[in-house]
């Protein structure tokens, strides 16, 4: 469930809350990210706006995984068959950049690089720190009607490399009501497992300060035959927006 608050025209403030639940394994968070905004232009056209960006966030999760549920009897002495949790805290930062329709965004995720203490050092797995290079170009195909095109590039310490093809479009109905869907393909570059991995379908309203949206996740990977896919349903909403200074996320 995310949040956003306009505190003024350069400085934004937002955050999300969220529960993930996968097997054995669960996770609960919170993310709260503050930006400022330096102005490089008075045009506040959508296709016209000029704007460099920056932004610090901080999260927090609890992470649990519960190993009653195994039913494998084999003796492991990393699974002693009780539920396990742990606590960390992160930091993530960014810059994103907008000139007229063009866009380009370089942040980084996880800069603690830390373990979760739930079982012994020698077992347990490195969180990586992940470095994101977004790009971009949006465009008018009529008086209500926008298309973004953009790609992201993802790679991380644990030398994971992936890129997603993005096809967004817009359909501006009125000031405060707009509708929106996103086409987004992502391949892994690894040079050992080189794949399309998964196609995600999006479909969005923003409506008076509200976002609904709904995501379907196709898997395309080699483990396609135990996927079937995946749903995520999404409800935010902005607080204080000003029209003047809205600009819209290149994915939402």
């Amino acid at each position: 469930m995310p949040l956003w608050q306009e505190l003024h025209s350069r400085r934004n403030v937002g955050g999300y809350f969220y529960h993930d639940k996968n097997g054995l394994n669960s996770e609960t968070g919170l993310d709260i990210t503050g930006a400022y905004h330096i102005r490089l232009g008075e045009n506040k056209e959508v296709l016209k706006i000029r704007r460099l960006s920056f932004g610090l966030g901080v999260s927090g999760f609890q992470h649990r995984v519960d190993l009653s549920g195994l039913t494998d009897h084999d003796y492991d002495p990393a699974v002693d068959g009780v539920e396990k949790s742990a606590f960390a805290v992160d930091f993530n930062v960014g810059t994103f950049f907008r000139y007229d329709g063009f866009f380009a965004g370089l942040s980084a995720a996880g800069l603690m690089n830390r373990k979760l203490k739930i079982y012994d050092d020698a077992t347990e797995p490195d969180f990586p720190t992940y470095l994101f290079i977004n790009l971009g170009y949006m465009f008018s195909t009529g008086e209500k009607f926008l298309l973004e095109p953009s790609l992201m590039y993802q790679f991380n310490t644990n030398k994971r490399q992936q890129i997603d093809l993005n096809l967004k479009a817009v359909y501006m109905q009125l000031d405060d009501q707009q509708y929106w869907s996103v086409l987004s393909l992502r391949r892994s570059l690894d040079a050992e497992n080189a794949q399309f991995l998964n196609m995600v379908i999006l479909l969005g309203l923003n409506y008076r300060g509200f976002l609904f949206s709904y995501a379907y996740e196709i898997c395309l990977s080699k483990i396609r035959s135990a996927n079937s896919g995946s749903h995520q349903l999404m409800i935010g909403f902005r607080f204080g927006s000003s029209k003047k200074h809205c600009i819209s996320c290149p994915v939402f």
